[in-house]
């Protein structure tokens, strides 16, 4: 059955379940990506600052040993020289774990997006099952891991290897050279091992990051059945988007028929569309129309205007005219200014005669 779903799964993930992914920190990443560029961002600052960081390392271990034989008989002062000591070589790796740790930071922040991720940090007791952890422990993904790691150590094996085979003679004139040079010698040496072992990190860890990325897609990927389901989540249930769209068009048929009894004309066609217009000559330029509607909703409109004395006045194209070409609170277009100055005028003309 779940082989069947998964083969099911076919459509690429929405950002919706990204989001929720993210949520949950279910994010691609990789650590070997990490740790590379951490290792070759700290071999470049063991390249730039390995003097100081030698010479200060030597300073502090001479003064240890220059004041090792009066502080041993002295347990005060001997805690003393220690303490120092301790916070000359923390101030002197201070410069190098900062700049490792904010390197280390910046590369997790930009494969992750800066992403925090709240949830992940809840306590999961059933990651602490037993009978699961077995399970992880020979499935494919365990297997694969298995294999990356002995390919990993093979590659980093044979930098190692040829940066000794190529520098030979350098580490067998170690033991017949002064301190002082085979320090340095050790020390390049060391920064060689560091850059080349480091380099071969990024480049597996860039590989690992894009299949980390294609497997975090592969991993989400949803069934129609699934779109469909997160589609109707977010767009709601079809009767209750139904009954709120029904709702707000009462809401607003309402507050539309209260502005019939404030306006100046119902123009009609006769039952099919009516249209009311209001219109103030010293407060508007043109006439607005404040209602209209068809059938049901334009008998509706007509009676509220005879109940409320308003002139109804039947003129068929411009009754259609109004309806289809204006929007309610908008006014009349140009075109329509001639004939709808004829009717306002034919209301004032029976306002007058009937007075």
């Amino acid at each position: 059955m779940s082989s069947q779903t998964d083969q099911n799964r076919t459509e690429q993930p929405t950002p919706r379940k990204l989001e929720r992914s993210r949520e949950k920190g279910q994010i691609a990443y990789s650590t070997d990506l990490t740790n590379g560029i951490a290792l070759l961002i700290t071999s470049l600052v063991f390249a730039l600052l390995g003097d100081w960081f030698m010479h200060g390392l030597q300073e502090a271990i001479v003064e240890l040993l220059s004041d090792f034989g009066p502080a041993a008989r002295d347990d005060q002062l001997w805690t003393n020289l220690l303490t120092q000591s301790t916070w000359q070589v923390v101030l002197i790796c201070l410069p190098v774990v900062l700049i490792t740790f904010v390197a280390t930071l910046l590369t997790g922040g930009l494969m992750t997006g800066f992403q925090l991720s709240p949830k992940a940090l809840h306590l999961d007791l059933e990651k602490l099952n037993p009978a699961k952890g077995v399970s992880k422990l020979f499935s494919t993904r365990s297997v694969m891991r298995g294999v990356m790691s002995l390919f990993k150590l093979s590659v980093i094996s044979g930098i190692v290897y040829f940066i000794v085979v190529t520098r030979y003679d350098q580490v067998g004139w170690l033991a017949d050279d002064s301190l002082e040079r085979s320090l340095d010698m050790m020390l390049d040496l060391l920064l060689v091992m560091m850059t080349g072992v480091s380099a071969g990190l990024v480049l597996l860890g860039i590989g690992d990051f894009v299949f980390q990325k294609w497997k975090h897609i592969e991993d989400l990927k949803m069934s129609r059945q699934e779109l469909r389901d997160e589609h109707k989540e977010e767009e709601g249930d079809p009767h209750v988007r139904a009954r709120r769209k029904r709702l707000q068009r009462e809401m607003s048929q309402r507050r539309m028929l209260q502005d019939v009894p404030s306006s100046t004309v119902v123009i009609t066609n006769p039952t099919h569309f009516a249209v009311a217009l209001k219109y103030e000559p010293r407060t508007m330029v043109a006439p607005v129309v404040v209602a209209k509607g068809r059938d049901h909703l334009a008998r509706k409109i007509i009676q509220i205007a005879r109940a409320h004395e308003v002139s109804v006045v039947e003129r068929k194209p411009l009754a259609r005219a109004l309806y289809s070409q204006v929007e309610i609170g908008s006014e009349i277009p140009l075109d329509l200014y001639q004939t709808v100055a004829e009717v306002l005028i034919y209301i004032q003309s029976i306002d007058r005669q009937l007075r």
